[in-house]
C-alpha cells in the first residue's frame, strides 16, 4: 500500500504503533495533508489523534478489521475502509 500511495505523491511519515507516538507526530508536524489510520493501535483507540488532525484540517481515512459500526458516533463522517482494503477505494477516499 505504501508504494501505491507514493505513486500518487504521498510522502509517508509512518507507520506509528501507538496513539502517543501518533499524537506526538501530529503535534510536531504542521505539514500533514492526509492520514490513513487504524482505529485500534495495540488496544488504544485512535480518536484523540483524529481530533488533532481534524483541528488542522487534515483529510483522514480509517482502515480497520472492525466493521464500520465499530466507529464511535462522533466519527461517522470519517471514511472507514475494512481490511483488506481495496487500493482504489483508499486512493479515492484519501485523494478524492
Amino acid at each position: 500500500m505504501t508504494t501505491v500511495l507514493k505513486t500518487h505523491g504521498a510522502e509517508i511519515i509512518g507507520p506509528l504503533g501507538t496513539v502517543n507516538a501518533a499524537s506526538t507526530l501530529v503535534a510536531s508536524n504542521e505539514n500533514i495533508d492526509g492520514a490513513v489510520l487504524d482505529i485500534n493501535l495495540h488496544g488504544e483507540m485512535i480518536y484523540p489523534v483524529i481530533d488533532s488532525l481534524r483541528s488542522k484540517g487534515v483529510r483522514i481515512v480509517l482502515m480497520t478489521g472492525y466493521d464500520e459500526n465499530a466507529v464511535a458516533p462522533g466519527y461517522a463522517d470519517v471514511p472507514c475502509l475494512q481490511k483488506p482494503v481495496i487500493t482504489e477505494h483508499l486512493i479515492s477516499a484519501l485523494f478524492g
